[in-house]
């Protein structure tokens, strides 16, 4: 029987954007490949390599083999797993041809008990993989961004293309990641520039959609968990905060576009415009579709939500115009996003 996952993942090996062909023979190497996209990625590699026949060869690079070994399941055996420590130079011997730097710290509540170690696991791997592309010229590296790096705006809704930026604070703590991705984007652009090397920078917004699994900390998750629990849900928070997503499998779709593309950019955001919605007003539409669940909607503004590692209030809209001219198109509307999350979460602990 197939997976929620699978049939997802089937419904991308569909993409007309994506120029499976050119992917035919090559080694493509997944940094971070026990996370959320990185997993993600490695799954779809391996649709792709049964689907269309591309003999691919696919490196996937993480610390722990077992947490890998049982994200993978069945697929385990069709990839080749590398050792990969964020601190450490990357001594890969075979010629790789498209690499996806995914490994990052992700907990926002890490950020802020650990923001030492956060900043420097963020820009050590980054400047040994900058290293690394120098020595080996793939055809691309793609560098998994945030919409962190562009701070906060003053003056309500702010829409945001990849050239403008807000402020950050450098002296708070939470800015570790913010502040770490920034200067990550900042080396890469130096060694792209200087060394002539196919560097692209991807700034994720927030992702939604098959793939997540109940014990991920995001907010999101927490939702639809007290969904699937006929719980409800506790905003710690006003919820005012206003921002954009994107689908998992629309990320998926755009992180291979742009590997793929010779586009005019260095910078690429990836986000669903038409997903603009407040974290107050998600909740409710998600409670409004399952009203089943006898969800209501608390909120319970804690005192420092800083401490917990929430970010200050903000109303960002990344505009995805540059990614959509590589022919990427979102697929999926927030609310599909959600209900085929909630259909996989259920799915990975049996129906509940």
């Amino acid at each position: 029987m197939r997976t929620v996952l699978d049939q997802n993942l089937d419904a991308l090996m569909d993409e007309p954007a994506i120029s499976w062909e050119k992917f035919k023979g090559q080694t493509v190497f997944v940094t971070g490949a026990t996370g959320l996209i990185g997993q993600l990625l490695l799954k779809a590699f391996v649709k792709a390599n049964q689907r269309f026949g591309l003999q691919m060869t696919l490196l996937g690079g993480a610390r722990d083999f077992r947490k890998l070994q049982t994200l993978m399941g069945e697929h385990f055996s069709e990839i080749v797993y590398v050792h990969y420590e964020m601190s450490s130079p990357i001594e890969l011997r075979p010629a790789v041809d498209y690499i996806f730097h995914c490994a990052a710290p992700t907990s926002s509540a890490y950020f802020v008990s650990h923001p030492s170690e956060t900043a420097q696991a963020i820009v050590n791997s980054t400047q040994h993989m900058a290293e690394f592309t120098k020595r080996t010229r793939p055809k691309a590296l793609i560098f998994l961004s945030s919409l962190e790096v562009y701070g906060y705006f003053d003056g309500g809704l702010k829409w945001v293309s990849e050239t403008d930026f807000g402020s950050l604070d450098p002296a708070l703590v939470r800015s570790s990641y913010s502040e770490a991705k920034r200067f990550s984007e900042t080396l890469l652009t130096a060694y792209r520039v200087q060394y002539h090397l196919p560097i692209t920078i991807a700034r994720l917004t927030q992702l939604v959609g098959p793939g997540l699994n109940r014990l991920d900390k995001r907010v999101i998750v927490e939702f639809a968990n007290a969904i699937i629990d006929h719980r409800d849900i506790t905003l710690v928070t006003s919820g005012e905060t206003v921002r954009t997503y994107c689908d998992t499998m629309d990320c998926l779709s755009a992180l291979m576009i742009i590997a793929l593309s010779k586009g005019d950019y260095a910078v690429y955001n990836v986000a669903n415009e038409s997903t603009l919605i407040s974290i107050r007003a998600m909740a409710e539409q998600l409670i409004q579709a399952y009203p089943d669940s006898g969800t209501h909607l608390l909120i319970e503004p804690a005192e420092n939500p800083q401490a917990l590692g929430y970010n200050h209030e903000v109303k960002v809209g990344l505009k995805a115009e540059r990614l959509e001219s590589l022919g990427w198109q979102a697929r999926y509307s927030l609310p599909a996003s959600f209900q085929r999350m909630i259909a996989c979460m259920q799915e990975e602990t049996g129906g509940r």
